[in-house]
């Protein structure tokens, strides 16, 4: 047999051996740390009782409760809350990882060890994963498992760009689903751009007034001119707190991008007497792609001091640890060009 006849044949024997081990692995995703299987599959009975261990603040049994609606829908079974003999356990391990658990599927039902909410938020997305695709209500089966997994990363994130097109909540909401289906943890939600400014800022109310409008939906790029339909968007501070909060109860944390001083076109066409380094020349939302050179006077101390009211108010609806203030692609043509700004280079 020829080399590469023999290259192919081995190759062919590998993939059908790969896809063989393939269908006896559930397909979960991201793929858990340890998974293994056995012979075997629990049926599920039309009602299934489940315990939960006390934790305080009961946040464990809160987990629960929002995860039954969309089990019962998938499966036809109702779930009722039992002390004794229940199918579905969820206990504490405490030395289990904040993240991590363990999940079992055999013939005496389904147990669930994590130490902390977010493992048994994490380990119930798992067991939504492990129901077929397609089933029948009356032959709901889960197969017989062992899943021991934990986090590879601590920062599991998903970007969302909503300067150059504006999405809304129940978009954003359905993308929050999505992510914590896959066990993600970081929103970074990118907010403002030359395209345009998404966020309400009460001290500031121009930024959406004007600054959320523009005169393009469709951006211009290279030989592709913008067009001329009227285009506008953004989240109210009360937006704001409840998708925070839609976030929160996934165990995801948001980032908001607030860009500065480049890509702030939005921005300067707003408060040109406060932010443009000309402001004696006219100033719009930017309806092309692209890094614009309209950008923040950092020279000019009313522009800092709004970029500070900005950040204080922002901090308290965003209730986490990071707050991503951009800082890249500031063309300084418009610094350059600026007597305050080189005044302040010279300085240095």
């Amino acid at each position: 047999m020829r080399l590469h006849s023999r290259l192919a044949a081995i190759a062919a024997t590998a993939a059908i051996c790969l896809n063989a081990a393939a269908q006896d692995t559930p397909a979960i995703i991201p793929l858990p740390a340890k998974i293994e299987t056995s012979d075997g599959t629990l049926k599920l009975p039309q009602t299934i009782g489940y315990s939960v261990a006390e934790y305080p603040g009961d946040s464990i049994a809160t987990v629960m409760q929002r995860f039954i609606p969309d089990f019962e829908k998938a499966t036809g079974s109702k779930f009722t809350e039992s002390d004794t003999g229940a199918m579905l356990t969820l206990s504490i391990d405490p030395a289990i990882g904040a993240e991590a658990y363990r999940l079992e599927v055999d013939s005496d039902g389904i147990t669930i060890e994590a130490s902390r909410p977010a493992g048994f938020f994490y380990a119930l997305q798992t067991l939504r994963q492990l129901m077929p695709y397609e089933v029948s209500r009356s032959s709901a089966s889960l197969p017989f498992v062992t899943i021991v997994d934990k986090p590879r990363f601590g920062w599991r994130g998903f970007m969302l760009d909503e300067g150059r097109h504006f999405f809304g909540k129940d978009e954003v909401k359905k993308v929050l689903d999505m992510m914590a289906a896959h066990k993600m943890n970081r929103f970074h939600w990118h907010l403002t751009e030359d395209q345009g400014w998404r966020i309400e800022i009460k001290q500031y109310p121009l930024l959406t007034q004007v600054g959320a409008k523009r005169k393009s939906k469709s951006l211009g790029w290279a030989q592709l001119e913008p067009d001329t339909l009227d285009y506008d968007g953004f989240y109210t501070q009360d937006d704001i707190r409840e998708i925070v909060a839609y976030a929160k109860d996934r165990f995801i944390e948001i980032v908001p991008e607030i860009d500065i001083p480049g890509h702030t076109q939005a921005a300067v066409a707003s408060y040109p007497e406060i932010l443009a380094c000309d402001p004696e020349k006219p100033h719009e939302v930017w309806r092309y792609q692209g890094v614009s050179t309209d950008v923040m006077n950092v020279s000019n101390p009313a522009a800092v001091k709004m970029s500070t009211d900005i950040i204080d108010e922002l901090i308290p609806l965003f209730p986490f640890p990071y707050l991503h203030l951009g800082g890249d692609e500031c063309p300084t043509d418009k610094w350059e060009q600026n007597s305050q700004c080189r005044a302040q280079l010279d300085s240095i």
